[in-house]
C-alpha cells in the first residue's frame, strides 16, 4: 500500500508541474493535435506558433473559435476571433476578441489576446 501511495504521488507531482507549465491556449491546441512551434509568455499576452500545415477549420474547432472578422493585410491574412474556452479579451468595435491569427505562406501565429509582436 505505501508503494502504490508513493507511485500515486509521484505521478501526481509530475502531472501538476507539467499543466502548470502549459498555458490553456496551448493546453487547447495540444488538446487537438496542433503542433506547437514557439511559445513566447510577454506580459499579459501569449504568441505561439503552431505548424504550418494546421489550418483555420483545425484551429476554430480546438479553441471553438467565433470568427468576427477576416483581412488581407500585405502577404498575410489575419483573423479577430472570440473563444469562450479562455478567459481574458479586448473589446473591438463591440465585440469581446481574446485570439487573433496571422496567416503566411510559411508560417501561423496565433496571439491571445491579440499579437502583440511584430509577426
Amino acid at each position: 500500500m505505501k508503494r502504490f501511495l508513493s507511485m500515486f504521488i509521484i505521478v501526481l507531482v509530475i502531472i501538476i508541474v507539467y499543466f502548470s507549465s502549459v498555458t490553456n491556449l496551448q493546453f487547447q491546441l495540444k488538446l487537438n493535435n496542433i503542433n506547437v512551434i514557439k511559445f513566447i509568455n510577454q506580459n499579459d499576452s501569449e504568441i505561439i506558433e503552431i505548424d504550418i500545415n494546421s489550418n483555420i477549420e483545425n484551429i476554430k474547432k480546438a479553441l471553438s473559435l467565433e470568427i468576427y472578422s477576416k483581412n488581407n493585410i500585405c502577404d498575410r491574412i489575419v483573423y479577430e476571433c472570440y473563444s469562450n474556452k479562455l478567459n481574458n479579451f479586448v473589446v473591438i468595435d463591440g465585440k469581446k476578441v481574446n485570439i487573433q491569427i496571422s496567416i503566411t505562406d510559411n508560417k501561423i501565429i496565433i496571439g491571445y489576446p491579440l499579437i502583440s509582436t511584430s509577426f
